[in-house]
């Protein structure tokens, strides 16, 4: 008898001394972030990231994209369509909602930035590789004309016409930025159309700039030109776009307190690629993109989550069930949208 109520003892001891862990490391769940970066990368797979890793001199080593604690998989269907293309299911994403229509993402629909807006944050949206559809000045006119209000649009392209009005930044030597304004990269205003400025150069340099919110940072990248690259075929450029997308997290893992930062990664119109097999064929795709064919778009897209509140994008989901991970908290203490919305009224 004596025995057994030792062990039950042992085994009462031993339960609550445990931890709980995620992805083999012990964590604290429920946790608010001090800054959430957001990574859309629409056409990625979590298959492509072998385009990256082995052309590594250690295969072994996980890249930055792979350093995460969440994986998650969301369903890219909306009320019109089965698959969605990469505008709708971004929007889906960002808005919350399934009736995506004209760039806007249904009846009174707050996009995400507002949200936090709503909590403290400063927002902050970085776009790549984007044309007048795919902006998301495309939709300014949603919800009143309120879509953009109070973030901070910095658009990696063209800027429409030479108004005296237009704001610009620079990588090398932005100082502070107009916040709840547009800007147009300085370096993307040649002739030859392109940006000289990388992906991560500038989302360094307008960090830097940004003026240090308070409560943190909401800062959303959309990265567009991989899926470009991936459905004409050119494949070393949309790994070079993969490899400015890991670089961009590596960067964003090694600020200063990144423990306290969530770092998001969605898919959208994700492309599935027949990578080869091996030998001669494997080595023309490494050397020249070779050998890679392009199938019909996935109806799932990936979701990679790292730090707090990771684990809200664990499982499997509709796309436009992004939004309230976002804000989900098991106890009263927390964010949560009903309180959110309630505060914005």
């Amino acid at each position: 008898m004596k025995k057994f109520v030792f062990l039950l003892i042992l085994s009462i001891l031993v339960g609550c001394s445990q931890s709980p862990t995620i992805n083999l490391r012990t964590r604290t769940f429920g946790k608010n972030p001090k800054n959430v970066f957001w990574i859309q990368i629409p056409g990625f797979e979590f298959e492509h990231i072998a385009m990256l890793r082995f052309s590594l001199a250690d295969s072994r080593k996980p890249l930055a994209i792979e350093d995460v604690e969440c994986v998650g998989s969301a369903w890219s269907y909306n009320l019109y369509d089965i698959r969605t293309n990469a505008v709708d299911s971004t929007l889906a994403q960002i808005t919350g909602s399934q009736d995506i229509q004209n760039a806007c993402g249904g009846k009174d629909r707050f996009p995400v930035w507002q949200y936090y807006r709503s909590l403290g944050y400063q927002t902050l949206a970085l776009e790549a590789g984007i044309d007048n559809k795919s902006s998301l000045l495309n939709s300014s006119a949603c919800n009143g004309n309120t879509f953009l209000e109070g973030l901070t649009l910095l658009e990696m392209t063209k800027a429409p016409s030479k108004k005296d009005e237009n704001k610009f930044f620079h990588y090398q030597s932005q100082k502070n930025l107009d916040l709840g304004s547009v800007h147009f990269d300085q370096t993307c205003q040649g002739n030859s159309g392109g940006c000289f400025a990388s992906l991560s150069s500038n989302v360094q340099a307008m960090l830097e700039a940004a003026n240090a919110a308070p409560k943190g940072t909401f800062f959303l990248i959309r990265e567009l030109n991989y899926l470009k690259y991936l459905k004409n075929g050119e494949i070393k450029k949309a790994r070079e776009v993969l490899s400015e997308v890991n670089k961009t997290i590596s960067l964003l893992k090694e600020l200063e307190n990144s423990d306290q930062n969530l770092i998001l990664v969605t898919g959208a119109e994700t492309q599935s690629l027949r990578l080869p097999a091996r030998g001669k064929e494997w080595s023309d795709f490494e050397k020249q993109g070779r050998n890679v064919k392009l199938e019909r778009s996935r109806l799932v897209s990936p979701v990679l989550a790292k730090g707090p509140s990771a684990e809200n994008f664990c499982g499997v989901y509709e796309e436009s069930k992004v939004l309230l991970r976002h804000f989900w908290r098991q106890d009263e203490s927390g964010y949560s949208l009903d309180k959110i919305i309630e505060l914005m009224k």
